[in-house]
């Protein structure tokens, strides 16, 4: 709502009110461009390059220092990034693009480390609403929130995962293709059989909706076994420019 300026008490010429009315057409026009502009795309289906720096434990295979991303368009500005990590270990995110931003829709990582005997985790997970990654105005400090749920599969047990998971933007910062929204992303699930954290920083340019750079920090207990497998990777995009179509 406006406030409207006291009146002299003059009736308004027909050219001062189609002055007053072009004005704010023109203020109209310059907030929905400003809106347009600053709308964050869907980034470019093809292959990525990405330098990856980190380990996993207590035995999984070495990560590759350099993974091929593959991005997927698919419906409705969504699309997936998929990569082998490792011999043991491969990875895929889905993401949408929308007005208000671009948000996490769910994830599948899958590894396989040795203890005693080989032991593949898969943990698939879909956002029942859509978790803001990048928004399109973003503002240090604000938090957003949204319930995910799916599975945590094991060689000894398939069981239920859900909960509340949490983002909050970090900053602005520079990178490829100039600003990138980095944002942190906070998860804890819990059950009888597994506890899981997943502590994860994304970086999105705004102006390609890219996934430039990521952070993860990843726990999952396997209470059965008492034994923990754990992640601690960053993955740094090589160009904007796909290397494949």
């Amino acid at each position: 709502s406006s406030a409207s300026a006291p009146s002299n008490g003059a009736p308004k010429t027909s050219v001062a009110a189609a002055t007053e009315s072009t004005g704010q057409a023109s203020a109209v026009d310059t907030a929905l461009t400003a809106t347009e502009a600053a709308a964050i795309p869907a980034p470019r289906p093809g292959i990525y390059q990405f330098t990856v720096k980190g380990s996993e434990a207590p035995a999984g295979k070495p990560l590759y220092p350099q993974v091929k991303a593959v991005l997927t368009a698919g419906e409705n500005g969504c699309w997936s990034m998929a990569w082998d990590l490792s011999e043991s270990h491969d990875d895929s995110y889905r993401f949408c693009a929308g007005p208000e931003g671009v948000s996490l829709a769910g994830y599948r990582f899958s590894t396989t480390q040795r203890i005693t005997v080989d032991v593949t985790n898969t943990v698939e997970m879909t956002c029942d609403t859509p978790l803001m990654l990048a928004p399109t105005q973003p503002v240090v400090g604000v938090v957003s929130e949204a319930t995910c749920s799916g599975t945590d599969e094991n060689n000894f047990s398939k069981v239920p995962m859900s909960g509340v998971v949490r983002t909050e933007v970090a900053g602005m910062e520079a990178g490829p293709g100039g600003d990138n929204i980095h944002i942190k992303m906070e998860e804890y699930y819990q059950h009888p059989e597994f506890e899981v954290s997943y502590l994860t920083d994304f970086w999105v340019s705004s102006a390609t909706g890219m996934i430039t750079r990521i952070e993860r920090d990843l726990v999952v207990a396997i209470i059965p076994i008492d034994i923990s497998i754990t992640e601690k990777s960053a993955f740094f995009l090589d160009s904007l420019e796909p290397s494949q179509p």
